[in-house]
């Protein structure tokens, strides 16, 4: 049986450019996720773009899985040029919109967020589901904490600067309040290490009724340094790491007034990430191959105990972003 996979051109042209691969990739890795030992091949009919593949029927739990591609748009099965489409789409616990709405510069692409966390799912042999927790350990104003509430999955995100998660706290609110979604808001303050830190956490539902069902998400935002990730999620260790690590000059780590070696930076942070993690969990690390080589996130990794895939399933998903940025991405496992 041949299945086609119809996908939303991106609207970023230099990103549209290798989108075709990327969505290939993403989508084998899904694919060897879930048993099914078929290679993804992208086509083009007019001027709309399919990923294709040939297998044996799919069940429902697997193209429902699927459905939740980061550019997916329709699935078929194909007879010749006949075209059947599948009553699939992607479960999505919040609106769509969310992640899309707040703009900010440095802002990751919501479509890329979640091809990282798909790939991550995937190593982990996760579904996404309101068992499985995702930490962002340097959050912004927490686009990859929104993808993953919209995935159905509980979030946590960890940001120093004050000022990023009171503006994804404000959002957050207006969003809920806005759409007249049910929400619970309790700020609160942890003590690690004799330093305060301060905190926000949310309880979700799109609908009053889920909500008294108890049918909720929650997403922590804790404003503090990202190395003290193991004691803040102590009661609720995350099944997936989803970090976008700082690009460039303007984003760069500094240490007393000065820049500091972004190598540096990954071997103090990722052994308490790593600590953080689940063992069987999953981290997805992107950064900006100009500033920081492939090998060295995978050499910083490996230090801190995690395992890098380096199949060539995993072995790179480099792409341009602009003219100073070339972004990458590693998976690894905490095994």
């Amino acid at each position: 049986m041949i299945y086609s996979f119809q996908l939303l051109p991106h609207a970023n042209i230099r990103y549209r450019q290798v989108q075709d691969e990327l969505n290939r990739k993403e989508l084998a890795c899904m694919l060897e996720a879930v048993g099914v030992s078929s290679r993804p091949y992208p086509e083009h009919f007019g001027n709309c773009t399919f990923l294709s593949m040939e297998s044996e029927e799919l069940s429902d739990s697997v193209l429902q899985f699927l459905a939740g591609h980061s550019c997916l748009l329709l699935m078929f099965t194909r007879n010749g040029h006949a075209f059947s489409p599948l009553p699939f789409q992607a479960a999505s616990f919040m609106g769509p919109d969310l992640p899309e709405i707040l703009k900010y510069k440095g802002k990751t692409n919501p479509a890329f967020t979640r091809m990282m966390i798909n790939c991550a799912l995937s190593a982990a042999r996760l579904l996404p589901s309101e068992r499985v927790r995702v930490l962002d350990p340097v959050c912004g104003r927490g686009t990859t904490l929104y993808v993953s509430l919209c995935m159905g999955m509980h979030c946590a995100g960890i940001e120093s600067r004050s000022g990023e998660t009171a503006e994804a706290d404000r959002y957050l609110q207006r969003y809920c309040t806005t759409l007249r979604l049910k929400f619970r808001r309790r700020a609160f303050s942890e003590t690690v290490g004799g330093r305060g830190c301060p905190g926000v956490e949310y309880e979700l539902a799109p609908d009053t009724e889920r909500f008294r069902q108890g049918d909720v998400r929650v997403l922590q935002l804790f404003t503090a340094d990202s190395l003290l990730s193991p004691a803040l999620l102590k009661k609720r260790p995350p099944d997936l790491i989803i970090a976008d690590l700082p690009y460039g000059v303007q984003h760069a780590p500094t240490h007393q007034g000065s820049l500091s070696d972004f190598q540096e930076m990954l071997s103090s942070v990722l052994p308490a990430w790593a600590q953080t993690l689940k063992a069987g969990g999953a981290m997805a690390l992107s950064f900006n191959l100009f500033t920081l080589p492939r090998h060295r996130v995978i050499s910083a990794l490996k230090d801190a105990g995690m395992t890098p895939l380096e199949t060539p399933l995993y072995a790179s998903f480099a792409h341009e972003v602009e003219q100073a940025v070339r972004r990458d991405f590693v998976v690894a496992l905490k095994t």
